[in-house]
């Protein structure tokens, strides 16, 4: 739980924290929980009621995917980090791929500024 960010109803928001090679990344689950709910030893919320139920389902299937994620870039052979795995639980594929579509596309227009196509100075080209 994010103390820090305590809402105004008195809620705190639940974070999921792992570590691989003594690198960090902590990531919002975007769940909220009244500190009188929260196990802060179990990590996990307190009570057999369904709203209870329902949110530490939820924090296991973030674990399970956490461990999913690893468990496949291990088994690829890759080299991968927390970020790696981070990227992956967001859906983000490559964090450098507009990057390099960009470049390239930087790169060939320059490549053709003495081939036809020219500078716009005054934004009337």
């Amino acid at each position: 739980m994010k103390k820090a960010r305590k809402k105004s109803n008195g809620e705190i928001p639940v974070y999921v924290r792992f570590t691989l090679e003594s690198k960090r990344v902590e990531l919002s689950t975007g769940i909220y929980c009244h500190p009188d709910n929260w196990d802060e030893a179990g990590q996990h919320f307190i009570g057999r009621n369904e709203r209870a139920r329902i949110l530490n389902n939820r924090l296991n299937k973030i674990q399970n995917e956490i461990q999913d994620h690893y468990n496949q870039l291990r088994s690829a052979g890759e080299d991968f980090d927390v970020i790696a795995i981070k990227n992956r639980l967001r859906n983000i594929e490559d964090s450098e791929g507009i990057l390099k579509v960009f470049d390239y596309y930087l790169k060939n227009m320059h490549e053709k500024l003495a081939k036809g196509y020219s500078k716009d100075i005054n934004g009337l080209n």
